[in-house]
Order: structure tokens, then C-alpha cells, then sequence
């Protein structure tokens, strides 16, 4: 063999200087930066600067304003669609210029406005229907009779009392007349809203309080269905519905000028920004009660009210007959304005269709003000006409300005603008228009139909320069309940099928009717889910969507009938859209959706003549790709690391430019990746570097995922230092990193698979392949310890060759207490999909966390529950009767049964706003059906349960396993709770178990009531004539044969393996009370019948651990039956008590 010695030189001065490599440079054989090789006789340099430019491409939400009928969620946000990701607190019945109403979804009691009659003063009184109308003061009203009525429980009181997540108490109030009116004008879009929402109480057919006062003996009171309103007395008893007030566009009050941007100036701020008059968009007013734009430019024609001696139903005023000094009382024009143009007909209400016709500079359409809108406007009429003046643009001198308030069957109202003086002009009557609209919402799109251009723009037809159509990814639309991309080409329809028939597509849409057909909007999960089930090759039409690539890089989807319906609504402007930007008209034939009809049938849409269905593999109908429309702006990202060759001490941190410059090898190929916190990690190669190179880098957002490494189990030790490898399926990601002293890593990552490996020395290694989606935020990795055990065989003290070691598991009894040590209470916060942090609290008091700090175990630190390990089990028959169970921290083989880390309340459970909880200081919920308390753990998110089977198994499990005693009262005492004993009587305890009580709640390891005092329903366990159908973890179900009768019971299902179930399989006499189990079996051998535990009555042998009920259906409902919160999921500990509090439940 050769060996090819190559001399290195450096470049001195221009000269070049041999290099000896072996020089010490402080204190470290390192080779300079500038060191260049002799190769061919020519001097080539060792190393060349890769300059890297990382930047990032952050999505921007889509932003709609408001609209009446959209979902308000408790992080403040609201749709159109439902969520069900977020928590629903109400229904919007009113959106205004800044702020909207909206409507909770509980009935509270029924009760008085007041039991004490008497005028009372600051609350809005009319005795005048059309007045009391125009009240929309129900904030200030319920402030004011609870000040008026501290001791009293009012309905106002009550309102201010009610509490969700988000709003808490005294964001609620009792609503006036008037905003009782403006809901009931869309009543079925807001009862199909509530009707939506799980656990929510429909709005009754009676009647409702109102905040706004009659007289001094009589309030208003307001009917939902009917819309009827009249004054009754205030002692009487009447259902009460709360309504609360969000501000989501705030404005500073005062008088702005608008740019068609929607950027807001004062005038001193547009004089210093230069633009010109033709930017203006409009003139802003705010103010605490009206908030509006108004055009610069009076119409210059005038326009009649319309429909003389025609009564327009409720349209402010209705009546002619009261003071014209109530013509202010007036407001919301935009909702008038609607009615009118309704009522009249367009051809009879000019005036409202000259303002609704009217459109703004930002696309904001316009509507007819009301008589207090334009008196707003009057009062700044100096500072409005300074604007004009400043901008070069006529006054509007001399003007009556047309309004939407009615005054009686034949007049209206209108301002004179030289004096603000009010005119009662005939309906006839033609006067000037000025449109008004709502402040611009910044940040927000309005709906339509746009051209998407490559740099991210939405640009309307008319706005559009064609000689950019090499630019155009294709037609944006933009409505509240869908937003998406239509591409600009299709495949035609001799080529592609749907898939196969007869297999149904699980988890997407599947209806025989239009309307709910209609209502899917999934079309991008449809299309991953159909392509995942048949497979690659079977599902050609959503394949050839998904394969789609749009010109900004987006990939497709095969879009849900809904979605397809949206675009069919709007075909002409997409039509010309369309061709305007040269792309291929949409075919006018069929075109496959991803929507299921049924396992054999698809829906499907002509583009001319909308809706049919089709067999799944009908060959014949074309294929239209759609895609997200996402938002982003890309910026330059500052600390990102950038890693060559896996070499982390190599690695350079970008500066606030985003720049960093590695020197890599000359000639050959080198690997890099760059991570940052908030983006998905990029890896890649430069191959045969010749030269310095500049490497542009751009980063994406992605799924959070936060990766936990622990040792042995799911609950064992986290692993620091733990070294994991990141390889995307395709190839394009592979990444290297580390985790934290907690065992940590928070990453970002796009959908798809990966395979994560995971090494670190002493540990054997671990390779999982795990799938990422948008929702699954949280994975704990395990990787087994290696132990070095040194085994020395003698005899006789000599050494024995070749003698057989085996090693066991330490003592059960060591086992045993890890697991016990383990279990105990916690505070948790669910993080995402099925999956949650929790936080030890004090092993002998609930009110402290594990460090000494006080704890709150009212819910606002999250639900108080107790830990419950993991750990496996094994049956073994000893012969004859006897039988024992091992414990393992690990597992030891197949026989070995696994039970999973879980939770499981601290107390029975506690109902609010339809959802389960578990707090402190509470009344448990009883009374309830099991599907109705099942509902409201799952209203809690993914993950959240009622106690199940397994579960109700495992706490029975480890009660024997310490105490090797099946009496349980006989321990832990009988106790002497009863259903209505409120929770955290035991919280001083802890942890720790009570000793034979015989008042109060019984506690074990941390669960309060663990039997007695109100029954739990269980989960998991349907029993048809004594045969227990129970659903295992994985979803698959088992079967086990319950006895027959009821009575005490002797024996269980465990005592026969394999697995640990408490299921009665004989019984005994009273006599024996004491023997065994201790324990009481209710069953009728009935069908469809579900199971509760822990009993409810404090008497020997009624409740206790081993308490079955096995004689309920799931609609059955007593005063002594309840149940317990639980979660099961990814399950995160924290160490630190401020990092927790900082932790936002979902």
C-alpha cells in the first residue's frame, strides 16, 4: 500500500509558507483557518467559508371580524366552525364597530329581579316598548342594581356570578331590552350555534329577565321564541341568561382618518406620513357607545327613506307619538339598514341601498346610520371638518343627512348638519346620503374571492395586473367557514377513479344528507386519512390532489363538499378570476369531493348543476386540487444553531441578521442542520466545496413537540444528556440533539413519520418510529439502564467454572413501596391531545406544593388528581386456592401484564358549565346520567375521562397489595360521608390513608372518598346479563362471567388471572360480612347495564374497594350516584413550581 503524504502551506504575505501541522497552538494541535494544500503543483485551499442566512416563514392566522351565530372560546378568540380543540363559553348574538356581545350557554335558576320594589336609579326605566328597545346598557344596568340590592340574589347577581374559563365573574351581566332584540333577529342562526355546543341549554320558549326597568314596581322580560316584551313585576320568577361583552378591535376614542391599508392616523400623524388624499379610506369616530367610519363625500344625489305610511317591524322608533329628543336613542344602522332594504325591497329603499351599494377604499361595504350614529358624528363636527379641510375636500355645509331611524309609519329621521337639529321628514321625502360602516378590524381579510400571487398576496380581480400572472398560484377563497386555494389547472375526467368500493374511510364525514354533506370543510385531513386507509396506489383522486404542487410550494388536497359548495356559490367571480390569471376553466363536469355518502358512494359536485353521489370507483369525473390558504411573512431568525457534520462543538449561533459563517472542508461533501426553538429543524448537504459559498436557509413552523427520554418506564428517572437522532421518512430531515438536565427536548416538526433514535452511554438503544400530527404535542421515549453484575460462584470457597447465574428483580416488597411512593396527588394542566403536565404535591398536605409553596386546589392551578404509576403485573396459580401476583418496575416478558401511568381525580367529581372537574371545597355532582357525565369529561379535551374499569382495578390492586387485607372499611375506616358532603375534607391528610374514620371522607394515597359516600359511574364496562363486556386499552374487548345473584362478596375474578379484575364470581351470607371482601354486589342480570363503584352509604359493607353496582343503564339517574374526573395520555412531570403556574390549560 502507498501512502500519498500531501504538503501544506500557508499564504504569508503573499508568500507560501510551509506548515509543520504538529505546532502547539495554545495548547492544542490545530490547523490555522487559512491553510491550503500543494496538490498537482497547484495550491488549493484546505477549508472555504460557507456563509449561512437562516430566516424563518412565520403563518399569520387568518383574522375574521365577528360575526352573530360565531363560537366565542375561552382564549378570547371565536369561529364560525365549532372547534373542537377549544372551549366554547358562548354563542355572539350582537357585533358592533369594536366590541360584540355574546350569550352563555346555561340557563341559570330561575328567580326574582329584585324582591324589593322601588325605582332604581342610573338603570335605564321606559315604559315605551320602541325605548326600552334602544337599551343596551345591560352592563351598566346590572352594576347598578347590584349596588342598589347588595344583600339581594337578583338575577343581576346571578349573572355576576356565573363564571367560564376565560371570563370569569363579573365579566357576565343581565342583558337590557335592546340586546335581548338584536338576538332574537337571528334566533335560529344562534340556537343552531348553542344547539352545537356539547352540554349547552337551548334558550326556552318563556320568557327571560331583561336589565332594563319599567317602573318602579315592574322590569322588562323578554320572550325568546316570539320575540314579545313586556314590563311584570319584579318579584316574580323568571328563567335568567347571561350575557357578557368582548372588545376585540380596540380603538382609543377620538377622530382618525383611515388609509385603505386600515392603518389608523390622528391628523397630525397624516400630515407627518405624507400621503395624499388619494389614500384616505374614510374619517373614524370612537366613542364608548357609537363607533364608526364614515365616507369623505356625501352623495351627490339624493335618495328617499321609501315606503310612506308602511310601519317597518322592528326599526327604531315605532312610534311617532313620543319626544323627537329620542331619535339619539337610536343606534346599530348596519342592522336596520339590513331590515329595511328586506321589508321594502331594494327598488323602495334607496337610501339604504345607496349606502349598502356604497363601498370603502378597504372593500368595506357601507349601510344607512341611525338617527344616533350621525348625532355621534355631529358632536365632533369641528375636528371632522378640520380633516376635510386639511384633505382638500368639500364641507357638507347645509345638508340633511338621510338616517335609518323611523319615526312612526310615515316620517324618519334626518340631521341638519349645519345645526345637528332633527327633521321628521316623510319617508318620501329624497335627501343626501352618507355612508357610514364599521372601523376598520386591522389585521383582519374580508371575505371574497382573491387571486393568490407567489409573494402571498390576496389581490381582487379588479386590483389585478395580468402581466403578473406568471405570479399566480391560483384563486383564494376567503368566507367564515372555509378558506382555501383553488388550482389553476385540473385532471380531466377519462382518467381517474375515487377508490375502492365498499371500504369505508373511517373518521371523515360519512351522510346520506345534503345539508350535513354540505357542513364538511375537512377536505385536507379527508384526504390524508383516505390515502393512509387504502394505501398508496388505491385512492388515485386524492393521491393525485395530494401530489398537487402549487406554484408556492404548497401541496393539495381533494376538497370536502363543503368546500366545494363554497366555490360553486361563488362560480362567476371565480369563473373570471380564473381566466383572468390564464388558468384552465374549471370543467363543467363532475368533480369527486373527499365528503363520504357511504361505504360504497361519494358525493360529488357539477359545476353547473351542484350536488350528486357516485359509486366510490366510478372512473368518469374529474379531479380539482384545493389548498390551505396560509399566511406568512419570512424574517430573518436570530440564535439559530447550525451544526456541520453532527459535530456540536463545531456548531455557530446566527447573529440578530440571521447570519453565520462556518469554514468546512475543501473537496469534500459536508452535512449540516439548523435548529432554532420555534421552527422545524432543516438539515442538508454541500457537496464538493470548491469555493466560499452563501447559503440561504429558510426555517418553517410546525407541530410542537415536546420529547421526554426516561429510564426503564414511562415513570422512571428522566434521562439527561440523552443524544436523539431525527430522521424524516422522506429523507429530507436528519438532525442531531440533546437532551436537557430534565430530560427534555422541545422541538418543532412537520407532519409526517420519523424515526427517532435515541443513545446514551449506559443505556441500551432505542429506535421508534412514531407518526407526528398537528395535535400530538407531547412523547416520553424509554430506554433501558445497563447494570453491570459481577456474579462470583464458589464452593467451599474455590471457585465453580461454568455454573448457571441467574439474576432476579429486587424483593416485591421494595417493589411495592416504589409504586406506592409514586402514586399520590398532583396538579394538572391538560397541554394538548391527550396529553398533560402534572406536579407533586406534599405527601401530607394537598395545600402545598412538593416544595413547600402553597398550593390552590379550587381549580385555578388546574385539577387536583392523583397520580396513579406505572408498573407490570404478573399472575402465578400456587396451587389449589392460593395464587399470587408479582410486581415489576419493567418488563420481564410476555405474561407480564402492562398498566399505564394515569390519573384519576383527588375527589369525586364536581360539574360546571357542562364540564367534569376535580377541585376542593366543592359539592360533588350527583343526580346524572352516565352519558351525560361522560360527556362532560370529554368536554374537557382529548384525554379526560371518567374513572374507568382498569383504573377503578388498579386502585384495588395496590390497596391489597399494601394492607394484604380485603377489608377495607376495616383500614381505612367506614367513614360518614354522604352525597352532599363537599370535597377536600381530607386534604390536611395528603397522601397519607385515614385510620378507621368514622365521620367524613375516607382517603387512600390521595383519593378522598376512594369508596363511600356517593357511587361512581365507571367507564369501560358494559354488562348484559352478568356477562362483563370490558374494553381494553387498546380498544379490543374481553369477556368475563359475573355471578349470577347478588350479595356479599367472597370471591373475585383476580383470584383467577391473568388479569387483576374486580369482578364478582360468588357471594356470601351476611354472617360473613367480615371475611373477605367486605364488599356488597348489586346486580339484575338485566341487559345494557353499566358499572359504578365505591358505594354511597356509611355502613359496613356498602361501600368499600371492592363495592360493585352493576344494575344502572346509561340513563339511569339517582341522588347517590356520581362518578370521578380521569385522564389517561402523555403524561409530563414538572419540577418547578413557577414554570407549572405558567403552564395555559387547553
Amino acid at each position: 500500500m502507498t501512502t500519498k503524504i500531501i504538503e501544506q502551506y500557508i499564504n504569508h504575505n503573499g508568500s507560501w509558507v510551509p506548515y509543520e501541522p504538529m505546532i502547539k497552538r495554545n495548547g492544542v494541535f490545530q490547523s490555522p483557518e487559512n491553510l491550503w494544500v500543494k496538490y498537482n503543483g497547484e495550491h488549493i485551499n484546505n477549508t472555504w467559508a460557507v456563509n449561512f442566512t437562516v430566516k424563518g416563514r412565520e403563518k399569520h392566522e387568518l383574522i375574521s371580524r365577528p360575526k352573530v351565530g360565531d363560537f366565542v372560546y375561552s382564549d378570547k378568540t371565536w369561529s364560525t366552525n365549532l372547534s373542537e380543540t377549544k372551549t366554547c363559553v358562548g354563542v355572539i348574538t350582537d357585533v358592533r364597530s369594536k366590541d360584540f356581545d355574546f350569550i352563555g350557554l346555561e340557563n341559570l335558576t330561575a328567580g326574582f329581579w329584585t324582591n324589593s320594589l322601588g325605582t332604581i336609579s342610573d338603570v335605564v326605566t321606559e315604559t315605551n316598548e320602541s325605548l326600552a328597545m334602544c337599551d343596551f346598557a345591560g352592563k351598566t344596568n346590572s352594576q347598578n342594581i347590584i349596588l342598589a340590592k347588595p344583600t339581594e340574589s337578583t338575577a343581576a347577581h346571578q349573572c355576576a356570578a356565573y363564571s367560564t374559563e376565560g371570563f370569569g365573574t363579573n365579566s357576565w351581566f343581565l342583558p337590557s331590552c335592546g340586546q335581548w332584540g338584536v338576538a332574537q333577529l337571528n334566533r335560529v342562526k344562534i340556537d343552531t350555534s348553542i344547539s352545537a355546543t356539547i352540554g349547552s341549554d337551548p334558550l326556552s320558549s318563556g320568557s327571560y329577565w331583561t336589565s332594563t326597568q319599567y317602573n318602579s314596581n315592574d322590569a322588562w322580560i323578554f320572550g325568546w321564541v316570539n320575540g314579545t316584551k313586556r314590563g311584570t313585576t319584579k318579584s316574580n320568577s323568571y328563567t335568567v341568561r347571561p350575557f357578557c361583552t368582548y372588545e376585540y378591535n380596540p380603538v382609543p376614542n377620538g377622530v382618525y382618518i383611515y388609509d385603505k391599508d386600515n392603518n389608523r392616523y390622528t391628523k397630525e400623524e397624516w400630515v407627518s406620513s405624507g400621503k395624499g388624499v388619494s389614500a384616505v379610506c374614510g374619517i373614524g369616530i370612537s366613542t364608548d357607545t357609537n363607533s364608526f367610519m364614515v365616507a369623505t363625500g356625501i352623495s351627490s344625489e339624493s335618495y328617499p327613506f321609501g315606503g310612506r305610511d308602511t310601519l317597518i317591524p322592528n326599526v327604531p322608533l315605532l312610534s311617532s307619538g313620543i319626544s323627537i329628543s329620542n331619535l339619539s336613542k337610536a343606534t346599530h344602522g348596519f342592522i336596520y339598514t339590513t331590515i329595511i332594504i328586506s321589508q321594502l325591497g331594494p327598488s323602495n329603499a334607496l337610501a339604504a341601498k345607496y349606502a349598502m351599494t356604497y363601498v370603502f377604499g378597504n372593500d368595506q361595504v357601507g349601510y344607512l346610520p341611525s338617527f344616533g350614529e350621525v348625532t355621534t358624528l355631529y358632536s365632533y363636527k369641528t375636528q371632522v371638518e378640520e380633516i376635510l379641510s386639511m384633505l382638500g375636500l368639500s364641507l357638507w355645509g347645509s345638508q340633511y343627512i338621510q338616517t335609518c331611524t323611523q319615526f312612526g309609519p310615515t316620517n324618519n329621521a334626518a340631521l341638519y348638519w349645519q345645526d345637528g337639529k332633527s327633521l321628521q321628514p316623510v319617508k318620501n321625502s329624497s335627501l343626501k346620503v352618507l355612508p357610514f360602516t364599521f372601523l376598520p378590524f386591522q389585521g383582519s381579510t374580508e371575505e371574497g374571492i382573491y387571486i393568490l400571487d407567489t409573494d402571498n398576496n390576496l389581490v381582487t380581480r379588479s386590483n389585478w395586473d395580468v402581466s403578473n400572472n406568471n405570479k399566480a398560484v391560483g384563486v383564494a377563497v376567503i368566507t367564515s367557514r372555509s378558506q382555501f386555494v383553488i388550482a389553476l389547472s385540473e385532471k380531466p375526467s377519462s382518467t381517474l377513479a375515487w377508490g375502492s368500493r365498499d371500504i369505508l374511510i373511517k373518521d371523515i364525514v360519512t351522510t346520506t344528507d345534503t345539508n350535513i354533506a354540505k357542513l364538511d370543510f375537512a377536505g385536507k385531513s379527508n384526504t390524508d386519512k383516505i390515502i393512509a386507509q387504502l394505501g398508496t396506489g388505491n385512492a388515485p383522486a386524492a393521491e393525485y390532489c395530494s401530489n398537487y404542487i402549487f406554484p408556492n410550494g404548497q401541496k393539495g388536497y381533494l376538497p370536502a363538499l363543503g368546500e366545494w359548495q363554497i366555490a360553486y356559490d361563488n362560480k362567476t367571480e371565480i369563473d373570471a378570476c380564473m381566466s383572468l390569471i390564464g388558468g384552465t376553466s374549471i370543467y363543467t363536469d363532475y368533480h369527486w369531493t373527499s365528503t363520504q355518502f357511504s361505504s360504497s358512494h361519494v358525493w360529488l359536485l357539477h359545476w353547473v348543476h351542484g350536488i350528486d353521489r357516485v359509486n366510490k370507483d366510478d372512473g368518469s369525473h374529474s379531479c380539482r386540487a384545493f389548498a390551505p390558504l396560509n399566511f406568512h411573512s419570512i424574517n430573518s431568525v436570530q440564535n439559530a444553531k447550525i451544526v456541520p457534520n453532527n459535530t456540536l462543538s463545531k456548531s455557530r449561533t446566527t447573529n440578530e441578521s440571521g447570519e453565520a459563517t462556518l469554514r468546512l472542508r475543501a473537496g469534500k461533501d459536508s452535512t449540516f442542520y439548523v435548529e432554532h426553538q420555534d421552527y422545524v429543524p432543516y438539515s442538508g448537504i454541500i457537496e464538493n466545496l470548491s469555493s466560499d459559498l452563501s447559503k440561504e436557509v429558510i426555517l418553517e413552523q410546525g407541530a410542537t413537540v415536546n420529547i421526554t427520554v426516561k429510564e426503564n418506564t414511562e415513570s422512571g428517572n428522566v434521562v439527561p444528556n440523552a443524544l436523539v437522532r431525527i430522521q424524516s421518512e422522506d429523507g429530507i430531515l436528519d438532525y442531531i440533539t440533546e437532551t436537557t438536565e430534565g430530560g427534555m427536548i422541545s422541538t418543532h416538526l412537520l407532519n409526517g413519520s420519523y424515526t427517532f433514535t435515541i443513545e446514551k452511554d449506559g443505556y441500551s438503544k432505542a429506535v421508534v418510529t412514531k407518526d407526528i400530527l398537528d395535535n400530538i404535542n407531547a412523547i416520553t421515549f424509554v430506554i433501558s439502564k445497563v447494570y453491570n453484575v459481577t456474579a462470583n460462584v464458589t464452593k467451599t470457597s474455590e471457585p465453580v467454572p461454568d455454573a448457571t447465574v441467574n439474576v432476579w428483580e429486587e424483593s416485591q416488597d421494595s417493589v411495592i413501596s416504589q409504586i406506592l411512593s409514586e402514586m399520590g396527588c398532583v396538579l394538572f394542566k391538560r397541554t394538548g391531545d391527550k396529553a398533560g403536565t402534572f406536579i407533586r404535591l406534599d405527601e401530607n398536605t394537598r395545600l402545598k406544593y412538593f416544595d413547600g409553596s402553597v398550593a390552590k386546589t379550587d381549580g385555578t392551578e388546574g385539577d387536583v388528581m392523583v397520580y396513579l404509576p406505572e408498573y407490570y403485573y404478573r399472575y402465578e396459580n400456587l396451587g389449589g386456592t392460593k395464587f399470587a401476583y408479582r410486581f415489576s418496575r419493567v418488563n420481564l416478558g410476555e405474561d407480564w401484564v402492562h398498566v399505564p401511568a394515569s390519573l384519576v381525580g383527588a375527589y369525586k367529581g364536581y360539574v360546571s358549565n357542562k364540564k367534569l372537574y376535580s377541585r376542593s371545597g366543592v359539592t360533588p355532582k350527583n343526580d346524572i346520567w352516565f352519558n351525560e357525565v361522560t360527556s362532560y369529561s370529554e368536554a374537557r379535551g382529548t384525554g379526560y375521562q371518567i374513572i374507568d374499569y382498569y383504573q377503578h382495578c388498579q386502585i384495588a390492586m395496590l390497596f391489597y397489595a399494601k394492607y394484604r387485607n380485603r377489608h377495607s372499611q376495616a383500614v381505612l375506616g367506614i367513614g360518614g360521608a354522604e352525597y352532599n358532603t363537599k370535597t377536600g375534607g381530607t386534604d390536611a391528610l395528603g397522601n397519607r390513608d385515614t385510620e378507621k374514620a368514622s365521620s367524613g371522607w375516607v382517603n387512600f394515597r390521595g383519593i378522598e372518598g376512594v369508596f363511600g359516600g356517593l357511587s361512581e359511574y365507571v367507564k369501560g364496562v358494559i354488562i348484559n346479563n352478568n356477562v362483563w363486556s370490558i374494553t381494553n386499552l387498546d380498544n379490543s374487548v374481553r369477556t368475563v362471567k359475573a355471578y349470577s345473584s347478588r350479595g356479599y362478596i367472597s370471591h373475585i375474578q383476580a383470584e383467577k388471572g391473568p388479569f387483576f379484575d374486580v369482578i364478582p364470581t360468588s357471594i356470601q351470607s351476611q354472617d360473613q360480612l367480615g371475611e373477605n371482601y367486605c364488599a356488597y354486589y348489586y346486580t339484575m342480570g338485566a341487559e345494557e347495564i353499566i358499572l359504578s363503584r365505591s358505594g354511597a352509604h356509611a355502613v359496613e359493607g356498602n361501600g368499600s374497594i371492592a363495592h360493585t353496582f352493576a344494575n344502572d343503564g346509561t340513563t339511569s339517574a339517582s341522588y347517590e350516584v356520581g362518578s370521578r374526573l380521569a385522564f389517561r395520555g402523555e403524561l409530563t412531570e414538572s419540577k418547578d413550581v413557577n414554570s407549572f403556574k405558567e403552564i395555559i390549560a387547553v
